[in-house]
């Protein structure tokens, strides 16, 4: 016979019903800890998700740059600057799918024979259906000489040519 310390008194019952509450304790410091472990990243992304506040904005400085160049897109003659590289599969008369490649130079002047301050590099295609004559347009300025020589900007969209009066995207 076993002492009576050693005598069983339980049923399998009891033990999974506590045994289930034993893994259920939230004062244990494994549930406490792995609690905080994912507490932590929620807490922290919320922090960064905050919207800025006056303070933040006023440490913050923004420098306002103001380009003037001149872009000239030359398709056609002795020394054409962009090339048509893709035509839509079926003829039509508005040109949609049109692919055009551009290596145009960017002057100081309205001339051409102005001072060269850099290139336009990219591409534009059509991108109407309608004709009304929209460009997707996709390139990169890059400066090669003046105060802004060595730098680029990339530009990226919608460029409606028809319009008498219009800007680049």
């Amino acid at each position: 016979k076993l002492p009576q310390q050693y005598k069983c008194s339980w049923t399998m019952e009891d033990h999974l019903f506590k045994s289930y509450h034993q893994t259920m304790d939230f004062h244990s410091p494994l549930t406490l800890s792995l609690f905080f472990l994912f507490l932590l990243p929620t807490v922290q992304a919320s922090t960064f998700a905050q919207p800025p506040t006056t303070t933040t904005l006023a440490k913050s400085s923004e420098k306002l740059t103001k380009l003037h160049f001149y872009f000239h897109d030359i398709p056609n003659g002795p020394n054409p600057t962009s090339i048509i590289i893709a035509r839509p599969p079926k003829q039509t008369t508005i040109g949609f799918g049109t692919l055009v490649m551009i290596d145009d130079p960017l002057t100081e002047g309205p001339e051409t024979g102005s001072r060269l301050v850099g290139r336009a590099q990219g591409m534009y295609a059509e991108s109407s259906l309608s004709g009304s004559g929209n460009l997707l347009m996709c390139f990169t300025f890059s400066f090669s000489q003046g105060k802004y020589k060595g730098s680029t900007i990339s530009i990226l969209g919608r460029y409606p040519v028809a319009l008498p009066e219009r800007e680049m995207p």
